[in-house]
């Protein structure tokens, strides 16, 4: 896992330097980690000189209907970016409806997506490349399998063999 005190420094210092985004929409789970790290973002955002351009949250349960209005608040908001807080189940129905809606919209994202199956299934490959999702990860997959023969092993067991990269691998919850 990662400290948020960490987490939301480095998410804004992505969008705004990697992503060179201007509006900045924050778009969180309605739990005490969402609400913490509304915080932590926002006092992120100001010791860039900037506020949020929508701070939304959603419930624990979002289905196509929650999923579009919170595109559609995003849209009117104008942010160019967004920093999501969710799992894998609520993140797919979001970005989908993001990107049905707002597909030039830039997403930087906690890891709270990548756990399990449900958002590398969901949220089709097209999407995922056409969004420029960026992923806070705590480890780097690529840059340490290249020293470590055990995680090349763990990684050749889990890699389908018509997997190309190690984007194509499934992900297990908490990994």
């Amino acid at each position: 896992s990662v400290d948020d005190l960490q987490s939301a420094p480095f998410l804004v210092q992505e969008a705004a330097e990697t992503g060179g985004c201007k509006q900045i929409g924050l778009v969180l789970l309605d739990t005490g980690w969402g609400r913490a790290n509304e915080a932590t973002l926002t006092t992120a955002l100001l010791a860039r000189g900037k506020i949020p351009s929508i701070v939304i949250y959603f419930p624990t349960t979002v289905g196509k209907t929650v999923a579009g209005g919170i595109a559609e608040a995003v849209r009117h908001s104008g942010a160019d970016c967004a920093i999501l807080l969710a799992n894998a189940g609520n993140g797919a129905e979001i970005v989908n409806a993001l990107s049905e809606r707002i597909p030039d919209l830039q997403l930087f994202s906690h890891w709270g997506i990548t756990g399990g199956e449900a958002f590398a299934n969901r949220v089709d490959s097209d999407t995922r490349n056409r969004m420029k999702i960026r992923v806070l990860q705590t480890c780097g997959l690529k840059r340490e399998a290249e020293g470590n023969p055990v995680l090349q092993a763990a990684i050749a067991a889990a890699a389908p063999e018509e997997a190309a990269s190690l984007a194509a691998l499934p992900a297990s919850t908490g990994f």
